[in-house]
């Protein structure tokens, strides 16, 4: 097991540095005695650094994320404004908006269906 230092970050990922200790699977290696390097890495803990921060993948993840998050929220908002919009523009017109002479059976009727169709 060859020793390196290691970056450990907040969101647990870990980028590992330049060996600093060959073990003895190295050495044999690096002679020619054998044809596989150590693959084996142990961290070396006076080089081991934890940082308070992401790595600079889940940071970029992090932004993609929140960039999605806000255009599904503006469809979401888009998509109310469309039916109300229409709701609007189908609704009887039994009703004069100040409340005189307004059928209110049809009304009722007319606000079953908008439940229905937008359940």
């Amino acid at each position: 097991m060859c020793t390196y230092p290691r970056t450990v970050f907040v969101c647990h990922h870990e980028v590992w540095g330049k060996r600093l200790i060959v073990c003895p699977v190295g050495e044999a290696y690096n002679r020619g005695a054998l044809s596989q390097d150590c693959r084996l890495r142990r961290p070396h803990g006076l080089q081991t650094r934890k940082l308070i921060r992401k790595c600079d993948r889940c940071i970029e993840v992090d932004e993609a994320l929140a960039a999605a998050k806000v255009k599904i929220q503006e469809c979401h908002e888009a998509v109310a404004m469309k039916r109300a919009e229409k709701a609007a523009q189908n609704m009887p017109e039994t009703c004069d908006g100040s409340g005189k002479g307004c059928d209110v059976v049809a009304i009722r009727a007319w606000m079953e269906k908008v439940q229905v169709e937008t359940a």
